[in-house]
């Protein structure tokens, strides 16, 4: 399973996905703006949906509506990276 990050220039959906190309070409379908993968970080089934919430709370005031976040892509790979540097922290406090 895998939480990735895909949007555009300035906007950006967080989920999760275990095939994140598929979820990249369904996204695309009607929606009018080029959309990339712009980050994806490798996670545990068990955790994922947990780990989801986790960064859709811990961005929330970034939410545009639902999962999306109004950040650039520059910003949400630095999030990422910082995410996935901090992963095994991080899944402690989930439990």
């Amino acid at each position: 399973m895998y939480i990735y990050a895909i949007g555009t220039i300035n906007k950006q959906k967080i989920g999760v996905s275990n095939n994140v190309a598929q979820r990249l070409a369904t996204l695309q379908t009607g929606n009018s703006e080029k959309l990339s993968i712009h980050s994806t970080i490798e996670i545990e089934d068990d955790v994922a949906f947990r780990f989801e919430k986790f960064v859709h709370h811990d961005q929330a005031h970034k939410r545009i509506l639902g999962e999306w976040f109004d950040m650039n892509d520059t910003e949400v790979k630095t999030l990422f990276t910082y995410y996935e540097i901090t992963l095994d922290t991080l899944l402690m406090q989930l439990y």
